[in-house]
């Protein structure tokens, strides 16, 4: 019986620990504006902790825009509460960078990521699931 028990534990902990990966799949969206700017991530998210973002950013000054396209791909990871992003820009592959976000809320529809800045960004699925 207490074997029997031990088990049950230890499989709703490991259903507990993987649902917000699998909340995290997906494509996502995240724009944010300025009163010059704007700019926009789709990111999709693979089970196999891969993903791919296409960013656009668009900026106005002295009446004129500018707009830059990028992507940027690699390895996701989630610890607990801390989502990391290790990445590198298409534009130079070469180049690895490192990006951590605090998960403040999330759900099937929506997650909150804090950086280390403290700016929280708002994602919303596109989709998934």
């Amino acid at each position: 019986m207490k074997l029997v028990s031990v088990l049950l534990i230890q499989l709703c902990l490991l259903a507990c620990a993987s649902a917000p990966q699998k909340i995290l799949v997906g494509e996502w969206l995240h724009i944010e504006k300025g009163q010059d700017y704007e700019d926009a991530k789709t990111c999709v998210f693979e089970s196999s902790g891969s993903f791919t973002c296409h960013i656009t950013e668009l900026g106005f000054s002295n009446g004129f825009g500018e707009s830059h396209f990028h992507e940027i791909s690699g390895k996701w990871v989630m610890n607990g509460n801390q989502l990391v992003l290790n990445y590198s820009y298409s534009y130079k592959p070469e180049q690895q960078e490192e990006l951590n976000y605090i998960i403040v809320e999330s759900s099937s529809s929506m997650m909150l990521l804090g950086k280390a800045d403290g700016v929280i960004e708002h994602w919303k699925r596109s989709s998934g699931i």
